[in-house]
């Protein structure tokens, strides 16, 4: 039993001494994974290195940097590296990733062999776009993903989307200005309320418009009550979202969130809704 346990621990030891080896081996290359080492699997650095797409090119429509575009782009030269293919970025802002993608689309043409999108383009742009393989949608990495984000990826059950990215909607708050003395007293005195970290959306517009306008931090300068994603014709729909979510798709709401589940009424102009925009 010990020569087994022995022999057990260094076979554990030589495994585990070739992951350090190959860690160290992609990291010198790479130095942003310094800290974690190449993940084994199918998209792996081990895994790419061994494929030869020399003379081939990969076209892709993403992001503008930063946000996304900028680790397509760092990506794309890793994965040139890697396997000897030319890789051609293109980067576009968020809206007006749409368009780029769909009017090609309509034309027969296909100038991109990836493009980035939400998965609310998923319902039209499906038409025009292979599933993800099997392996893929199966493989070791994608075991990590939530099933909520591989939801929405997907069509009836179908994942159309590759999942990279998911969006998380929180809060961050000055703790300098929302836990300061000076200022909840001066916020009780004003208001006769609180001044609290919000849990309410009504509580957040009263704490944003009450430090909106004035020199609250003393840098000689106005300052803004709240920052949001708000460029029209872009991401402002998020800030939307988060609201009309909070009103609309919540336990005391069931059902649909656009539309009754039943009858496909439209569900726009619900309360919840308005109150979101308003």
């Amino acid at each position: 039993m010990r020569i087994l346990i022995r022999k057990l621990t260094i076979i554990f030891a030589l495994m585990f001494l070739s992951n350090l080896v190959l860690a160290d081996k992609w990291s010198e290359q790479f130095p942003h994974i310094k800290n974690t080492g190449d993940i084994p699997g199918e998209c792996s650095y081990e895994s790419m290195s061994k494929k030869d797409y020399s003379g081939r090119t990969l076209r892709i429509n993403t992001h503008a940097v930063p946000v996304m575009g900028e680790p397509t782009a760092l990506h794309a030269e890793q994965f040139s590296k890697l396997t000897g293919a030319k890789v051609n970025v293109v980067h576009t802002p968020a809206g007006d990733l749409y368009a780029k993608a769909m009017v090609p689309f309509q034309a027969g043409q296909a100038p991109y062999d990836i493009v980035f999108g939400f998965s609310n383009f998923i319902r039209d742009w499906m038409q025009y776009l292979e599933p993800v393989p099997e392996k893929y949608v199966n493989m070791r990495q994608m075991q990590d993903v939530t099933q909520s984000h591989i939801g929405v990826a997907s069509w009836d059950g179908q994942m159309i989307q590759f999942p990279i990215d998911g969006d998380r909607h929180y809060l961050k708050y000055r703790k300098d200005v929302i836990d300061n003395p000076k200022y909840q007293k001066k916020y009780k005195a004003d208001t006769g309320k609180t001044l609290k970290v919000p849990i309410t959306w009504k509580e957040y517009g009263e704490i944003a418009s009450y430090f909106n306008g004035w020199d609250w931090d003393n840098d000689g300068e106005l300052e803004y009550g709240s920052a949001e994603v708000m460029k029209k014709d872009d991401l402002m729909y998020a800030a939307f979202f988060s609201r009309s979510a909070a009103y609309s798709k919540n336990p005391r709401t069931p059902g649909g969130f656009y539309f009754d589940l039943k009858t496909m009424e439209p569900l726009i102009n619900n309360p919840g809704f308005v109150e979101a925009l308003e």
